[in-house]
């Protein structure tokens, strides 16, 4: 993924009018002013010469010893272009094709137990993202192992790379350039993780979904514009003032064509899988130029890390960060409300990328990107019946609560998500008047079928959505969704 990226980008980047500029002079002594004194100091020409000695043993077909030479000339090179240099030596392990898939598996398995991935299937299936029959595991498990060239274990702290003369993926000739654009990517992580320990932070956030999309953004974000800098550091300050409005339009128009120049797994994937993994890359980079483009420093991008975005709204919308906190909301669980036979399956935060996505799978994306924009904090409890393996009809419902910054927002978002429930229903909705289970002192609208009821409730700035609910649970249930708590996030 991250060469196809980059070669996107560098594409991308030769449109900008200000590619001509001329590289930035280098100012003797400066850098090594700046840099703190301890760790693996930067040395420009003891870098240059062992990337060079990797890229003969390259030619010479020693896989082993070019990646060696590689790794170890990135030790050198990071300080003079990423202005920090490796506390420690980067610890790699070289494996065979298989073995590091098996790697990842294993890695994967920890972060994403069986059960865990049931119960995103549930909900993800709950809310309409992907199909009730889709294999969740299967998919993940694909699309993360897919051509994959190596990967940082920051659980192991460990950088993994296939053991070379086996091709740079599951297919085709070592590619020298392929293979140092995943070097300096995964490096980046390891120097990451020296300095702000990325398990940690990844645990920090790990129960609130969005708050750990946002996290990833900020980590792949880096990474991806420190792997274009360490292909041309000659030209860092170029890279670091490009236009973030101008690398996300461009991005935009491009994209369609990296699920094509990506496996077969991700081009069949579901949109909302795609635009996951996507996300961190592109969305954080432009994060990640909206912090260095004034002062073409790295400085704003270190001060990020210690104050982390909390939503992918403040990555989608770099402008709201970091003043704009969103809302952590909660209501209280409604397992007695619902009666015999049901049970809590998942409760976590959408966030206003993947209500987007939301949307956008029945309205045009303006529209959707418009409706989802005023997102302030939501919080979900996904209901799966005892016992169920399945997210089928009738087999899961969901009570949905949000918060916008301003009524005008709720009311936009509403009416938009009530046509997305009409068209995945059925049938038009009813007022809320005509329907003796919802409250008359909401907006309103719902759907009474098979003696379950689903409706869009809005009143101020707050939107509920209860979906499924078994009509003689409903205004219980309701009850206990509008009792909510809220604070800001941390």
């Amino acid at each position: 993924m991250a060469a196809v990226i980059l070669a996107a980008l560098v594409s991308i980047a030769t449109w900008w009018p200000g590619h001509n500029l001329p590289a930035a002079e280098a100012k003797p002594g400066k850098q090594a002013a700046s840099q703190p004194p301890a760790g693996i100091p930067g040395d420009a020409r003891a870098g240059t010469a062992l990337m060079a000695r990797g890229d003969a043993a390259a030619e010479a077909g020693q896989l082993q010893e070019a990646l060696e030479a590689w790794l170890r000339g990135y030790e050198r090179l990071f300080p003079t272009f990423r202005d920090r240099p490796f506390k420690a030596p980067v610890q790699a392990e070289y494996l065979a094709q298989s073995a590091l898939r098996e790697r990842l598996l294993e890695s994967l398995a920890k972060e994403l137990p069986d059960e865990r991935i049931l119960a995103e299937q549930q909900a993800m299936a709950a809310f309409g993202f992907i199909t009730p029959d889709f294999d969740l595991k299967e998919s993940l498990l694909k699309l993360h192992t897919e051509q994959v060239a190596g990967f940082y274990d920051p659980e192991k702290r460990r950088l993994y790379l296939v053991q070379k003369g086996e091709a740079g993926g599951p297919s085709g000739p070592f590619d020298s350039i392929q293979q140092k654009v995943t070097l300096a990517h995964e490096m980046t992580h390891a120097l990451q993780d020296q300095y702000h320990d990325l398990r940690a932070m990844q645990r920090a956030a790990e129960a609130d979904d969005d708050r750990s999309l946002a996290l990833s953004a900020l980590i792949e974000g880096e990474a991806t514009l420190n792997m274009m800098v360490a292909m041309d550091p000659g030209r860092k300050e170029f890279f670091l003032r490009m236009p973030p409005a101008f690398l996300d339009l461009a991005m935009t128009l491009i994209k369609p064509l990296l699920s094509f120049a990506s496996g077969p797994s991700f081009h069949s994937a579901p949109v909302f899988l795609r635009e996951s993994m996507l996300f961190p890359y592109l969305k954080g980079l432009t994060f990640c130029l909206s912090r260095t483009e004034k002062t073409g420093t790295w400085k704003p991008v270190n001060e990020s890390f210690a104050r982390p975005p909390l939503s992918t709204e403040q990555i989608l919308h770099p402008e709201r960060y970091p003043e704009d906190v969103p809302v952590a909301l909660d209501f209280p669980d409604v397992t007695a409300e619902l009666g015999e036979g049901w049970a809590l399956a998942r409760s976590n935060t959408l966030g206003e990328f993947a209500i987007r996505n939301l949307l956008a799978g029945t309205l045009p994306i303006l529209d959707a990107e418009k409706a989802a924009e005023g997102w302030d904090g939501d919080f979900y409890r996904v209901y799966a019946r005892a016992g169920a393996e399945t997210a089928g009809p009738r087999q899961t419902l969901y009570v949905w609560a949000t918060t916008f910054d301003t009524q005008q927002d709720a009311r936009e978002f509403r009416e938009a998500f009530a046509q997305v429930l009409a068209e995945r229903i059925g049938f038009e909705p009813q007022d809320v008047t005509e329907l003796r289970a919802l409250p008359n002192d909401h907006w309103g609208r719902g759907w009474l079928s098979n003696e379950c009821l689903t409706a869009v409730l809005g009143r101020g700035n707050d939107v509920w959505v209860l979906s499924g609910i078994p009509e003689k649970a409903f205004p219980a249930v309701l009850e206990k969704a509008r009792q909510l708590t809220r604070q800001e996030k941390k």
